[in-house]
């Protein structure tokens, strides 16, 4: 087999550069390089260039994957996958994500854990996390081992009913219990836990405010009518109203719907 001849050795930075004397030239990442001796004058026959060609490939393909994972939540189904889009094969695929895993650079629990914690914050219910980890390939002995309480469950619906109470305020209690169900299963919350939560609210306090707000309309409607005429009728029907506390818009709402 013809052989190469190394004519000059260039050091850069970030590679160094094999320079034959064919007019050929190889860039190596460093690591790569201090595992071989190379020097001026060496003489490289086909089957070692070939194998260093390789090494130097994967060299790059390791670096990439450890660049990847260090900014990624994978499982290691989607990391191989990852790798194999690439065009690696699947045996030097899963030789690169062992040696991230030797050097301590991968492990999929804690990959695992990130995306749990993150959806924790994000307030999402057990199933909603179950589904997501299922999706991105986690192994399911890593998914079934996730510990599940209720106390943290209620909190996390707890943090959530503060604003679902204002979204729906105008609602009566059905409907606003019937939207707070829904918007909770959407999350992934157990209906035995929205259930409980269901049971623990108060009675719409809005919904209360404008059974009042409807009940002194009609009183102001019957103390005023004798003696005023529209438009100046609304006029003093609204300030009576707002003498008793109600907000313009919620005054404005009953007014509105009965005209």
């Amino acid at each position: 087999m013809p052989s190469r001849k190394i004519g000059r050795i260039q050091y850069g930075k970030t590679k160094i550069v094999l320079h034959f004397t064919n007019g050929e030239k190889l860039s190596l990442h460093p690591d790569l390089f201090i595992n071989h001796s190379f020097y001026v004058n060496k003489e490289i026959n086909e089957e070692e260039y070939q194998s260093i060609v390789m090494d130097n490939t994967l060299n790059k393909d390791f670096i990439y994957a450890k660049n990847y994972c260090l900014k990624h939540h994978l499982s290691y189904q989607k990391f191989l996958s990852k790798l194999l889009d690439r065009g690696l094969k699947i045996e030097d695929a899963k030789h690169l994500i062992n040696q991230l895993i030797e050097f301590r650079l991968y492990n999929e629990q804690e990959h695992l854990d990130d995306l749990v914690h993150s959806y924790n914050l994000n307030n999402k219910g057990y199933y909603y996390i179950i589904d997501k980890l299922s999706q991105k390939g986690f192994s399911p002995n890593l998914i079934d081992a996730l510990i599940y309480t209720e106390e943290l469950e209620q909190r996390k619906i707890n943090n959530q009913l503060a604003i679902l109470l204002k979204k729906y305020r105008h609602d009566n209690d059905k409907k606003l219990h019937e939207h707070i169900k829904n918007a909770l299963l959407q999350q992934g919350f157990k209906i035995n836990i929205i259930n409980r939560v269901l049971n623990d609210l108060p009675h719409n306090e809005h919904q209360n405010i404008m059974i009042s707000l409807n009940r002194d309309y009609q009183k102001a409607l019957r103390l005023y009518k004798k003696k005023y005429l529209e438009p100046e009728l609304k006029e003093k029907v609204i300030k009576y109203l707002l003498l008793k506390g109600y907000s313009y818009i919620d005054i404005m709402e009953v007014v509105n719907a009965v005209d």
